[in-house]
């Protein structure tokens, strides 16, 4: 009886979180990668100086490195490391996670920087009776046939709005500053190029540190002119 609660509880958190994220069977879909989900009968635990930790997932080297192992017994908080873990590896350098907030307007993706505090949730709960909010504080940036992309993460954020695995077409890019007044104006890139590109690269989420490749593919997005860069100061009120 406790191991059928531990699975419905499970079952229950996966919905809730990757709903909008599960295809058909029937689907063509490729699949790139396999997490088996097992029932095991007790917890595992690692120790190490004194310390104890619990057995989450682990990595099975058959199938191109991208095949995992877990449980149902594990938290949903801890089915989201494993979700990283993948999403990490299955991105390489044709992508990468990017701390923003973004909203979609007229199926275009416009994207918000700002360090931690800056005002990226806030800016987009302001305008969230005129558009759709895309991201809260993490998304996933690729590029797909010379275009960026910004996809949701399946990933919990800090406020949950709906998700699925549809990217949109990066527009604009925002880069947020507190201020008294309110005020938008073009960054010319050719002035402040390197200063912006910095900024960019501080809100690029790596799993070790940034590579030759993933910073070649940012290079390319601030080089792409249908990409608008701005800078937005706004006064932080909800």
């Amino acid at each position: 009886e406790e191991r059928k609660i531990f699975f419905l509880n499970f079952y229950d958190q996966f919905l809730k979180y990757f709903s909008g994220f599960i295809i058909s069977k029937n689907s063509s879909q490729k699949f790139d990668g396999l997490i088996e989900i097992k029932d095991n009968q007790f917890f595992q635990t690692i120790t190490k100086k004194n310390k104890f930790f619990f057995f989450g997932f682990e990595k099975i080297k058959k199938i191109k490195n991208n095949h995992y192992l877990t449980y149902y017994q594990i938290n949903i908080d801890h089915f989201f490391l494993l979700i990283q873990e993948l999403i990490f590896y299955l991105l390489k350098e044709e992508g990468f996670f990017l701390h923003c907030s973004s909203i979609v307007k007229n199926n275009q993706a416009y994207l918000f920087l700002a360090p931690s505090g800056g005002g990226k949730s806030t800016i987009v709960k302001l305008i969230q009776d005129k558009d759709k909010i895309l991201v809260d504080d993490l998304g996933i940036i690729r590029k797909i046939k010379n275009n960026f992309y910004l996809f949701q993460t399946p990933v919990r954020e800090k406020n949950q709005y709906p998700k699925s695995f549809l990217g949109y077409k990066i527009r604009k890019i925002f880069f947020i500053k507190k201020a008294k007044f309110l005020k938008k104006e073009k960054i010319s890139l050719e002035k402040d190029y390197q200063k912006y590109l910095e900024l960019f690269i501080k809100q690029v989420w790596v799993k070790k540190r940034l590579t030759k490749k993933t910073f070649f593919l940012i290079n390319d997005l601030f080089q792409k002119k249908q990409i608008g860069f701005y800078q937005l100061r706004f006064k932080k009120r909800i």
